[in-house]
């Protein structure tokens, strides 16, 4: 967890590029968000690599190789990526975790992580959710950036989640995992109301 947990300052690092209009980053983000959303499922094609439900493709690790090419991609692109990602990956919370079900790792173990792939898939998703409101927030005015997230976190559950997996079950996960990404926030904005409330206090 502490690599992964490493990767979020420098999410928050990324710098969106240069010229490019609000609306041209709100078109990347989308257009990201629905490519990404089928990314997880990219190990079906290197099965000989990746047993299906792969560590490496479910994961955060595929948006990720966008951030490593940092200005080149941009924030907003970045941003849709990991929400086409949490998507899935919240979706994909609701199967048994039996069989193909589970999480598996690459050649040359192909061993599954059986329970813990739920935590594995919660993880990433969540992880997901909260790296791409930071990185849309850096890319788009406020609150565009977090609109922007919201909106289309909410339509992809929906289309995703109720059309595609045919369950009403993966929206409300997916919504629950949206919305516990917003806790830290939430606490931190209460912290600080609670410090400046303070501050006047003893100003006073």
């Amino acid at each position: 967890m502490q690599k992964i947990s490493g990767f979020v300052p420098l999410a928050g690092k990324v710098r969106s590029v240069a010229g490019r209009s609000s609306a041209a980053k709100a078109g990347l983000f989308l257009l990201m968000a629905y490519l990404f959303l089928w990314v997880p499922d990219l190990d079906l094609l290197l099965l000989d690599l990746l047993h299906h439900r792969s560590i490496v493709t479910h994961s955060v690790l595929p948006a990720l190789l966008l951030i490593l090419l940092g200005w080149r991609a941009g924030a907003a692109p970045i941003a849709g990526a990991l929400v086409g990602i949490a998507v899935h990956l919240s979706c994909d919370l609701l199967s048994p975790m039996v069989g193909y079900g589970q999480i598996w790792l690459p050649e040359p173990y192909q061993i599954p992580l059986g329970p813990f792939s739920y935590l594995w898939l919660g993880t990433n998703a969540l992880l997901a959710f909260i790296w791409a409101r930071r990185l849309a927030v850096r890319s788009l005015p406020d609150p565009y950036g977090s609109l922007l997230v919201a909106a289309t976190g909410t339509i992809t559950a929906v289309t995703y989640g109720w059309v595609n997996e045919e369950a009403v079950s993966a929206v409300i996960v997916t919504m629950a995992i949206f919305l516990l990404s917003y806790v830290g926030p939430f606490l931190s904005s209460r912290r600080r109301v609670k410090k400046d409330r303070q501050a006047k206090w003893e100003d006073g």
